[in-house]
């Protein structure tokens, strides 16, 4: 319900959450392998440093996307939360999707 306060969570403690579910995600390491050494050539010199070129190149890159779509999430929630209706109605609305999907698996017709 909209209306149950909900315990603050510093912002802190969510920053490391955040840090550590990315560090230790093993997707993001198995990505990376596969990614930079395509862009790594031994005859250019050194492969660890032309590796860490391009894996502070691509944080540069990323990071401020990031951080935009962090910000823009913020401030989003605070407009919501301005707007109690909002949750009451985006709950319908969900309801509506997942009742037409259903709707649509129970009649389709396997070929």
């Amino acid at each position: 319900d909209a209306s149950v306060a909900r315990p603050r969570i510093p912002a802190a403690r969510l920053y490391r959450d955040g840090v550590l579910s990315s560090v230790l995600n093993p997707k993001i390491a198995l990505f990376e392998l596969a990614l930079l050494p395509q862009f790594v050539d031994p005859s250019h010199g050194s492969v660890l440093a032309q590796t860490l070129v391009l894996g502070i190149t691509q944080f540069v890159i990323v990071f401020p996307f990031d951080a935009g779509s962090v910000l823009a999430a913020a401030g989003l929630r605070r407009l919501f939360e301005r707007h109690g209706r909002w949750s009451h109605w985006s709950r319908r609305a969900l309801a509506g999707v997942f009742a037409a999907l259903a709707l649509r698996l129970a009649i389709d017709v396997r070929k």
